[in-house]
């Protein structure tokens, strides 16, 4: 013979049965599923293990926007026909280290933006297989180009493949 145990009974506070908490509660939910939308409408949360190679954080959170990205700041982007080794539309994430009217100086032992510093020296040639000749260059990077470089050795960037357009932007990055 089963003992019959007692159910406590829900009880609900007065409170919660108020117009007000239900007005309140509905607004609170309709706010979070805005700024979910938002959201999911403007950022993405990425992993690539190539951006772990090239600048040392495999997880990003992208605000994705068009348009060119802050020099200094991480842009996303799309590679055009000028990489190879890569697909036309692949997405890289690079640091943005000069913008329009910046002097650009690509030498076998580094490069060097308006005479600072931005990347080490051409360490993929083997790769490539490719002298540092046919990189070596320097240039005034003109309206809507940037100059976009991996942060660590051995990265693939604008060093081999020359500036990065406006419109190829889709996205600013944050590291993870």
């Amino acid at each position: 013979m089963r003992h019959a145990v007692p159910i406590p009974s829900l009880r609900v506070h007065p409170r919660a049965r108020s117009p007000r908490f239900l007005v309140m509660l509905l607004v609170g939910i309709a706010a979070l599923v805005c700024a979910a939308q938002y959201a999911l409408r403007h950022y993405r949360v990425g992993y690539s293990q190539e951006s772990e190679q090239s600048i040392g954080s495999a997880w990003t959170l992208v605000r994705l926007k068009t348009g060119p990205v802050p020099v200094g700041a991480y842009g996303v982007f799309v590679v055009d026909g000028r990489v190879s080794r890569f697909s036309a539309g692949t997405r890289f994430v690079k640091k943005i280290v000069g913008g329009p009217g910046d002097l650009v100086e690509v030498k076998a032992t580094g490069t060097w933006v308006n005479g600072q510093l931005v990347a080490g020296p051409l360490d993929i040639l083997p790769v490539l297989h490719q002298q540092a000749t046919a990189f070596e260059r320097t240039l005034i990077l003109g309206r809507g180009e940037y100059f976009a470089v991996g942060t660590r050795p051995h990265s693939y960037d604008s060093r081999y493949w020359g500036p990065v357009r406006a419109g190829q932007f889709i996205g600013q990055a944050t590291l993870l």
